[in-house]
């Protein structure tokens, strides 16, 4: 046996001998890349990197060492086309510094869109003759095919969500049809793999319509859809529409009015999260330049209420796109890519001298664990 042999086997022998609650504490503080190899070595580090408890503490040490400064793992996911691949690039410049493989059963579909992206996982609603949803984690390269329960397909109007539930930790999807309630809402769980009614069967009280495709916000345990009153005016966005993952049941929001004196077919909406509180963007374009307001939900002694925080007025050309999380972001022709933290407040800034098409999908990126013990994968 050579002397490198002879090494490593020292080596293993050390890590043999480690207590099982260190070799968690040891992996869960390493890439997602650097776990793939190691659950290779054994049985039992295979054991501990596939358990659910793990891949939730690894997810959590991964998004705690997104917030500390000068994290050097700050990237944006983000998609130009709606058959495009998946780019990552840098938060600071937005610079391209990689493209993920996309899976091969999304090239074969007309259109496949980002529905939401949860702890690394992107829900995706891929169309074309036989419709199907999809969970996929970029980072392991693994793909869920979600069952329909519906014998004859996919409603052209179904909408759709994925989210944790922190009370029985596990991920849950939820497809739902206001139209057809009863009989088109069920949530999937991937603890069980399958469809079940939701524990809450009572349909909102409020009726709400929704342009063709919505993107969700996800807050905590809750995931919440922009939609309108106006059945007729589906763009006229008056309400959120809220899922609650852990009591499985359904309510509606009352959005602040929107600004008077702005033309309504100009006036836009869209969700964000501001310091960890659902919030809402307003917007209207006029004389290039783009005019916001933003709204955060705060709890209040009769119970939540929309607060103005502050308004936004940017010299602005071009596409403008605003991502769920904090940003929102625009093309400013000829000076490339703009973007604006609605957290801090700040000025706008230049991230690239390329003309960018308009973004279809951005958000923070995040390696994890996710789905990686999951079966059925495609």
């Amino acid at each position: 046996m050579d002397h490198q042999s002879m090494s490593k086997m020292k080596k293993r022998k050390v890590f043999d001998e480690l207590p099982t609650e260190l070799l968690v504490k040891i992996f869960s503080r390493l890439s997602v890349t650097s776990l793939l190899q190691l659950r290779r070595v054994c049985k039992e580090w295979n054991t501990i990197i596939t358990n659910q408890d793990f891949v939730s503490l690894h997810l959590q040490h991964q998004q705690q060492q997104l917030t500390l400064p000068g994290c050097r793992n700050e990237y944006y996911l983000c998609r130009q086309e709606e058959r495009g691949d998946m780019v990552l690039c840098r938060t600071d410049t937005f610079a391209q510094v990689a493209r993920l493989n996309t899976p091969r059963m999304f090239h074969r579909s007309s259109v496949n869109r980002v529905v939401n992206y949860v702890d690394g996982v992107l829900l995706m609603h891929l169309n074309g003759n036989d419709p199907k949803i999809v969970l996929w984690n970029p980072i392991i390269r693994k793909v869920l095919e979600i069952p329909c329960f519906l014998p004859k397909g996919w409603y052209k109007n179904m909408k759709f969500g994925f989210g944790f539930d922190s009370m029985s930790k596990t991920y849950k999807v939820i497809a739902f049809h206001l139209a057809k309630y009863l009989t088109a809402t069920k949530v999937y769980n991937l603890r069980n793999y399958s469809w079940l009614n939701p524990k809450q069967r009572e349909i909102p009280i409020t009726t709400i319509y929704f342009t063709q495709f919505v993107t969700p916000v996800n807050l905590d345990n809750e995931i919440y859809w922009l939609g309108s009153v106006d059945k007729k005016k589906t763009s006229n966005l008056t309400h959120f529409l809220c899922f609650d993952f852990s009591s499985e049941a359904f309510t509606c929001i009352k959005l602040p009015d929107m600004k008077e004196g702005s033309a309504e077919a100009e006036h836009k909406r869209c969700s964000a999260v501001l310091d960890n509180s659902l919030a809402v963007l307003d917007y209207y374009y006029g004389r290039r330049r783009i005019h916001a307001s933003v709204w955060k939900r705060e709890k209040s002694d009769s119970g939540y209420d929309w607060n103005k925080q502050y308004n936004v007025d940017i010299k602005l050309e071009g596409h403008m796109y605003s991502s769920n999380k904090i940003e929102l972001w625009f093309r400013n022709l000829p000076k490339g890519s703009s973007s604006y933290n609605l957290e801090f407040h700040q000025e706008s800034k230049t991230l690239s001298n390329t003309n960018w098409l308009p973004i279809k999908f951005l958000q923070r990126y995040i390696e994890s664990l996710v789905l990686l013990g999951e079966q059925n994968i495609v």
